[in-house]
């Protein structure tokens, strides 16, 4: 049936049909089916969304599968969702007819061309594997468009859709005139050709004219360099900053900081520049960033870390706009003339002149306009007559003669415009002040009858008098002292109603980064419920996609005020952020508060996925009978339930804490359970878990060739599901069992794979453990060097994370790599301590092996008495746990090495 179907879906336009995405979508759905809340992907809209088909299309299929009897339609609460709407689900004779639709399409093969341009014939099933980031198999499935799957197109697609920042300079102001600066914009346009200077840092007081200067640099020498734009604002983190970076490089062939970002919360400095000494090789980039000063220091501190290594980069030049002389750089580099600051003051008088003749200013008029102003360009822009201006500093004359005399449309126009945080299109003014409108006057006024106050003419208005400025594609923006004068006379009503309108500008957008900007509104607005809708409806989503950095704190907003809907849901979404950043601690508090607020009825599923999660982290804590306790009320709740996926995930993590304690047998009777689980619901990624755990036994067994066959199944099947994250644990792994083969190559190369995907999904744990086992193959190399600081950085890691058991390791891995330098005495050292902590856990299959491996140390450093204690101890505890082959190494071990 898979053959027919390849040969006959390769000559489509299309590879699914629109009846066949809507079983595609709601075909993982089905895990819902139980839960008191749902999500609105099982709504008629979010159906619509998913599949993309309009909405009244998806009703007709909908309506015909009920017929059919391959969905059922019942009335549910929905998240965010102020009251019940219509849900859908798949019947169970749907259920398998989509899980036969999937595998089916899986197996489709097809021409893939990658990143890099090259063709491949593989399965639609393995097309995640060719992507950086998470993407949904309805989305790759619904981009195969004759048979062809284009990673580039597809990737740039995404990239543009979902961006936060724009690339290169599309957000920067136009300047359409210009007076003066010469000397400055020399400066600036020898920046590019100067093999001494690499940075600029421009500073003055606000409205004196740096970003109309960087701006006109920007636009003189985008012909000679490529040129990449950013302006800072008060939330930017340094992963905000290194999005629209990455974008920058991917559009210039450049993919390996996208790859390392990803979703990653956490972004390593080192790493980063370390990417960008790689990337940015021969590649010629001016990089401007404006408003350095609203920069949180860890923004600060990638700035300055960069500007460190600037000769490591002979192509880049940064140029840096902000109010006060910077801080945050080592002096040094103004010394040796690597950075080079330049304090902007007033135009000088020539300057001014003409720039008050352009306005058409009465010549009488000028030389005194210019003595008040003292050259300032905003003030020149403003300014209208001399006595208007007089005794008058520009935050006065601003208030007294420039916004008094505006008229009413041209006032609520900058309300407006004060409101939004970034600039944008033209259409967003017009929007706003409808929504004002329906909010004053009613939602079912006839709009179409209004006179608007605002218009394009008035628009152009302002943008004549500098009060606004317009960037490429007609997005408008206004002068930072201009804005935040504005917002700061608006009464706290005002704030509210502006705020509440922008956000249904947002809300009509569909993409990530509107709907976390229209969160921001609804919260400014006091709409706690609509806050809450996109919050709980389109959080997951956002936090995948990785805007958890600019959603997280919005969602600490929303935690913070009382009696808010969804509660439950919110709390679920940021304990999930805490455990991707590794701060397990405050995850654990805010899951079991979660518990603790679920405990009435109906919630069954989701009680056992948290019970889950706090269980799931005790083991990567060591914490195991803590996790026990945790994971055996999972499984109570999941068994009411009846949710085999949720039993099948469960199962896994029961299986990986009998496996951690070498009690193998129990492992492996829940592992297998986890894999029955996962083939009755059809859900690969489970799959890939438990033959994965299944592994992991064979490994501990010593059983490394079966190991070895397990997990290259388990990535297979991974790969088919994209969940990124455990294709990564599976490489680690098989570089772990493949190294005991003596197939060390083919092992770094697994744990290459490793460290990209780990970076790719953001997860700190499995990325500590990559870099770990690095070191490990970096000692068997030999290379001290490498190993020791990838020891220096699993370490780092391993301590944020607080495993004790990995930090125990690192000891180990510390022991060979003094051991190796001829220092034995702090080698013994470090090898006691890693057994001391280990010994304090109830782990025999791990210390049973790191005992062994100790002791080959000793016999090597010519401690034979203490190196026959210890391989008595490993022998001793695998006879307990039944490793039958470590014993039989053991035994070599000693003879070989004569002891007695």
């Amino acid at each position: 049936m898979a053959t027919s179907m390849s040969v006959n879906r390769g000559s489509r336009k299309s590879l699914l049909t629109a009846r066949e995405r809507v079983l595609v979508h709601l075909l993982p759905m089905q895990k819902y089916v139980q839960d008191a809340n749902l999500p609105r992907s099982v709504t008629q809209d979010g159906i619509a969304e998913a599949v993309d088909v309009g909405r009244n299309n998806v009703a007709k299929i909908l309506q015909e599968l009920e017929y059919q009897g391959t969905v059922e339609v019942s009335t549910k609460h929905v998240k965010g969702l102020p009251s019940v709407r219509k849900v859908y689900f798949l019947t169970h004779g749907g259920f398998e007819e989509a899980k036969e639709l999937k595998e089916d399409l899986d197996a489709v093969r097809i021409k893939v061309i990658d990143l890099k341009g090259e063709e491949h014939d593989d399965e639609v099933g393995r097309l995640v594997s060719y992507l950086p980031g998470t993407y949904s198999f309805l989305e790759l499935a619904m981009s195969v468009e004759r048979g062809v799957f284009d990673s580039r197109s597809f990737h740039e697609s995404k990239v543009k859709e979902e961006r936060r920042f724009v690339d290169f300079t599309d957000k920067k102001p136009t300047v359409h005139t210009f007076f003066g600066r010469e000397r400055e914009l020399r400066e600036l346009n020898e920046l590019i050709e100067n093999e001494t200077t690499r940075a600029v840092v421009i500073f003055g007081i606000p409205g004196m004219g740096k970003t109309t200067l960087i701006a006109k640099f920007a636009q003189d020498v985008r012909d000679r360099t490529n040129v990449f734009w950013l302006k800072i604002h008060e939330w930017l983190n340094v992963k905000g900053l290194l999005k629209p970076v990455a974008e920058f490089l991917s559009q210039s062939g450049k993919k390996n900081l996208e790859w390392y970002l990803g979703q990653t919360e956490t972004p390593s400095i080192g790493e980063v520049l370390q990417i960008l000494i790689t990337d940015m090789d021969g590649m010629p980039a001016l990089i401007i960033l404006d408003d350095v000063q609203k920069g949180e220091p860890s923004v600060k501190e990638l700035i300055s870390a960069l500007m460190g290594v600037l000769d490591e980069i002979p192509s880049l030049r940064i140029v840096c706009a902000m109010r006060d002389l910077p801080q945050f750089y080592s002096r040094s580099l103004v010394v040796n003339n690597t950075v080079k600051e330049m304090q902007l003051d007033g135009l000088d008088k020539d300057s001014s002149v003409k720039m008050l003749r352009a306005r058409s200013m009465p010549e009488d008029q000028v030389q005194q306009l210019i003595k008040i102003t003292e050259g300032h360009p905003l003030f020149l822009e403003l300014i209208d007559n001399v006595d208007g201006a007089l005794g008058k500093n520009i935050r006065m004359f601003i208030d007294q003669e420039v916004v008094s005399k505006l008229e009413v449309a041209e006032k609520r126009i900058m309300n407006v415009a004060a409101v939004f945080r970034y600039p944008v299109i033209i259409d967003a003014f017009f929007i706003t002040e409808e929504e004002m409108r329906k909010e004053l006057h009613g939602k079912d006024m006839e709009l179409e009858k209004i006179d608007f106050t605002i218009s394009y003419e008035t628009v152009d208005s302002l943008l004549a008098k500098s009060i606004l400025h317009e960037s490429i594609g007609r997005t408008i923006g206004m002068h930072d002292l201009l804005r935040e004068f504005t917002y700061s006379r608006l009464t706290p009503h005002q704030k509210t109603l502006y705020h509440r309108a922008a956000s249904k500008f947002y809300v009509q957008d569909s993409s990530l980064s509107s709907q976390v900007e229209a969160l921001y509104h609804c919260i400014m607005g006091k709409e706690m419920g609509k806050a809450v809708e996109i919050a709980a409806g389109r959080g997951s989503e956002i936090v995948m996609r990785g805007y958890s950095s600019q959603f997280a704190p919005l969602l600490e907003k929303l935690l913070a005020e009382q009696n808010i809907k969804e509660r439950d849901e919110l709390l679920l979404l940021h304990a999930g952020i805490m455990e991707l950043r590794g701060e397990y601690d405050k995850a654990i508090e805010e899951y079991r508060n979660v518990v603790d607020s679920l405990r009435t009825g109906g919630h069954d599923r989701l009680l056992a996925e948290t019970h889950r999660h706090i269980g799931a982290i005790e083991i990567k804590r060591t914490r195991f009978d803590n996790s026990l306790d945790s994971l055996t009320e999972a499984l109570r709740l999941a068994i009411i339930s009846g949710d085999p996926l949720t039993l099948s995930e469960i199962h896994y993590d029961l299986g990986g804490l009998y496996e951690r304690r070498g009690i193998y047998d129990e492992a492996t009777e829940h592992l297998r359970s986890a894999e029955a689980f996962a083939t009755d619901v059809g859900n690969k990624a489970a799959l890939g878990k438990a033959l994965y755990g299944q592994a992991r036994v064979m490994a501990g067994l010593s059983d490394f060739p079966k190991a070895v066959e397990l997990k290259k199944r388990a990535l297979s099947v991974l790969e088919r599901a994209g969940d990124i994250n455990m294709m990564a644990k599976v490489c680690i792994g098989l570089a772990n069992d493949l190294r005991y083969l003596g197939e060390t190559n083919d092992a770094l190369r697994y744990l290459e794979k490793a460290v990209d995907l780990a970076n790719s999904v953001g997860d700190v744990s499995t990325l500590a453990y990559a870099l770990s086992n690095m070191a490990a193959e970096y000692l068997e190399r030999k290379d001290l060097e490498k190993a020791e600081g990838l020891i220096h950085q699993s370490t780092q890691l391993f301590s944020k994370l607080d495993d004790q058991m990995m930090l125990a390791n690192m000891h180990m891995f510390k022991g060979f790599l003094l051991k190796l330098r001829g220092e034995t005495e702090w080698s013994k050292e470090e090898f006691q301590l890693c057994l001391k902590m280990t010994r304090e856990h109830d782990v025999p299959s791990r210390l049973s092996h790191w005992l062994f491996e100790i002791a080959k140390a000793y016999v090597e450093m010519g401690d034979d008495e203490t190196a026959l204690e210890l391989f008595n101890e490993s022998n001793d505890l695998a006879t307990m746990i039944g490793n039958q082959r470590l014993i039989e190494q053991i035994r070599d071990e000693i003879g070989g090495s004569h002891l007695v």
